[in-house]
């Protein structure tokens, strides 16, 4: 006896939609751009500044130097 199989669906796989880029967002930093970041644990803050991606830095974000504030330790 013969058997008989149906195959439903395509089978040419979708292409999934990138996502739109940070800087099409409107949101992107640019140079000199700091924040202020805290380390709960220690109480230590320090500056984190967008310097621009490059070779150096892969996110474009460094700490920058002498900016470190830290309360006096017991």
């Amino acid at each position: 006896m013969p058997s008989v199989f149906t195959i439903e669906g395509t089978d040419v796989p979708v292409k999934k939609s990138r996502k739109r880029a940070r800087t099409s967002l409107g949101d992107a930093p640019s140079i000199g751009d700091c924040k202020t970041v805290k380390n709960p644990r220690t109480g230590c803050s320090m500056q984190l500044c967008y310097v621009g991606k490059g070779k150096n830095s892969r996110t474009g974000w460094k700490f920058m130097k002498g900016s470190s504030n830290c309360p006096k330790r017991r």
